[in-house]
């Protein structure tokens, strides 16, 4: 991304009358560490410049982790960027789908990150894709994640989505396999207490917690979410919808920071169509569906993605993400506290 559009994009969130007191900027889709050190050094200091206090910044970088070293550790402790780092476990689910270009497996170099980080003290979260063979894996991942020193692991389920247009967990009987998973995972993480697993801390919150407000989906209302490509097309809703088409949607693109303020994407006729589409999905999902209070309507991409339009109710990633978590641990409070039949 040039500096112009970069800047840009910068000033077309802050003067927007959605601009908040905080605004997480969120490098992410492709691999961010391909550019040099040197590059996000400027563009933090050109983004706040322009914010010139305005609003509190918190960066954010999601990383195969294939490029870390002690200069990138260096750049996010400067400026407290949150990391996240992808790794799916041990070698042989690792390697299995994330290789470089020659095919050779990349676990070996990701657990050097580990390494570093774990030696920089800097806190860093973990996102492990789930295939169909993790699922046959819960204690021998929590193992791997527990003696690496991980302390919080979220799962992202095998999703349907752009040009991954199966998933290893799309069968019915997966829901059931994932469920088993969660619990075996649930106990583990009780016995030994790291790491935390962010389903299931999500789901305990869901449960335990009044001033948890979960209705608040930013994937379906327009604008809490901004997407930017490199060259300055902009996108809402699920951040997954940039860089894909649709037959019947298009490319998702809703205007561009050279040429449109956030507020002009409001008008634009295919926002119009896609967002009146999403709210009526977002209805459809509070009459019909017993969980919606866990998701708030659920997300847009995956919808779109596994059936083709935003007006459906309940996908994959709904039974997988949102409803097995709730099951799993409304099932053993029931069990603790005695309730269970």
């Amino acid at each position: 991304m040039n500096w112009t559009t970069l800047e840009l994009a910068v000033e077309r969130v802050l003067e927007s009358p959605f601009a908040d007191e905080t605004l997480s900027v969120v490098w992410h889709a492709g691999e961010p560490l391909v550019l040099p050190v040197d590059w996000y050094d400027e563009a933090f200091e050109r983004i706040e410049t322009i914010n010139s206090g305005r609003t509190t910044i918190q960066h954010n970088v999601q990383t195969n982790g294939v490029l870390l070293n002690d200069r990138w550790i260096s750049l996010f402790q400067r400026h407290c960027v949150r990391l996240g780092l992808s790794l799916d476990g041990p070698a042989h689910l690792h390697d299995a789908y994330r290789k470089t270009r020659s095919g050779a497996g990349t676990h070996q170099r990701v657990m050097k990150s580990v390494e570093l980080l774990n030696a920089s003290a800097l806190d860093y979260h973990v996102i492990c894709v789930l295939t169909s063979g993790a699922m046959e894996a819960p204690d021998e991942l929590h193992e791997f994640f527990r003696s690496y020193g991980v302390r919080n692991v979220g799962f992202n389920v095998e999703e349907i989505e752009g040009l991954h247009t199966s998933s290893s967990l799309a069968e019915p009987k997966m829901v059931e396999a994932y469920r088993s998973f969660l619990r075996r995972t649930l106990a583990l993480s009780k016995q030994y207490g790291t790491p935390q697993i962010r389903e299931l801390a999500v789901a305990h919150n869901l449960v335990l917690r009044r001033d948890y407000n979960p209705w608040d989906n930013h994937q379906v209302v327009p604008l809490r979410i901004v997407s930017v490509g490199v060259d300055g097309q902009i996108s809402t809703f699920s951040p997954e919808l940039l860089g894909n088409e649709n037959q019947a949607y298009g490319d998702f693109i809703f205007g561009n920071v050279t040429s449109h303020g956030l507020a002009d994407v409001l008008a634009d006729n295919n926002f119009r169509m896609v967002h009146t589409e999403i709210q009526s999905g977002v209805r459809a999902c509070h009459d019909a569906c017993p969980y919606f209070m866990t998701c708030g309507g659920g997300a847009p991409a995956n919808k779109v993605f596994e059936m083709g339009r935003f007006d459906v109710t309940e996908t994959m990633f709904c039974r997988l993400t949102c409803q097995a978590p709730v099951d799993v641990v409304l099932a053993d409070l029931e069990v603790d506290l005695g309730l269970a039949n």
